[in-house]
């Protein structure tokens, strides 16, 4: 990844991705912001062909399979997930006693229903 930032929070992106998770490679601009073609070129040149760049492609692979186990059941996310969703379901049925309660929850969408009536099928 080559990081060159344009507008409000990319200044800050690029430092994250640069400095701190270490998978991209900044590009230098000129004082009056602009990046030439000769400093695209010798980035990507860089990213392609350098120890540095062989290291950055290995981080983002390694960060990628991370990302995945975190996605795939049992996984730090998932588990994450609900048990925010089961602190919300708690806190749900507190404040709705008399109504049923539900959360449904995959890895991607979170869907609450809260009954009009005390029954669980709504009835």
């Amino acid at each position: 990844m080559v990081s060159w930032p344009l507008y409000a929070d990319q200044r800050f992106n690029r430092v994250v991705l640069v400095e701190e998770i270490k998978i991209a490679l900044p590009m230098n601009e000129s004082l009056d912001r602009f990046v030439n073609a000769v400093e695209v070129e010798t980035r990507f040149r860089e990213l392609m062909d350098s120890e540095e760049g062989e290291s950055i492609r290995m981080r983002a692979k390694a960060l990628k399979s991370e990302a995945k186990a975190a996605l795939s059941e049992g996984g730090t996310y998932r588990v994450a997930l609900t048990k925010l969703v089961e602190s919300w379901h708690q806190r749900l049925s507190r404040v709705y006693p008399t109504r049923s309660v539900r959360l449904n929850c995959t890895a991607y969408l979170l869907r609450l229903e809260v009954s009009t009536s005390s029954s669980p099928n709504g009835r």
